[in-house]
């Protein structure tokens, strides 16, 4: 399946760091963001709308490994997140403008 693909690849390609001493794994957010959008979960989809609007994850590249795969329910996992983070960022102007404008009216 999609998942056990993805999670054998990401493990495979993820550049080590040295986390708590010990040089390992560690997911890039292209990664991240495939994984979550195998979920429906809540949170997964709320991730996934951070990750977006964080501006951190390369979405032509994940769209070329999402292809490659032909996990065509990620990629329409994906263009939903995305009208996801957009609607997000027209709400709110970002989450970041949002928690400041809410931390100013306490």
């Amino acid at each position: 399946s999609s998942s056990v693909y993805c999670a054998s690849w990401m493990t495979r390609s993820a550049p080590r760091m040295k986390v708590l001493g010990v040089r390992a794994p560690v997911a890039r957010p292209e990664h991240l963001l495939w994984m979550y959008l195998l979920s429906n979960q809540q949170r997964h989809v709320a991730d996934s709308v951070a990750l977006i609007n964080g501006g951190n994850v390369d979405l032509r590249a994940l769209v070329t490994m999402i292809e490659r795969d032909r996990d065509f329910d990620a990629l329409d996992a994906l263009l939903a997140r995305i009208e996801l983070a957009k609607a997000e960022k027209d709400r709110f102007g970002g989450l970041s403008t949002f928690l400041r404008r809410k931390r100013r009216t306490r």
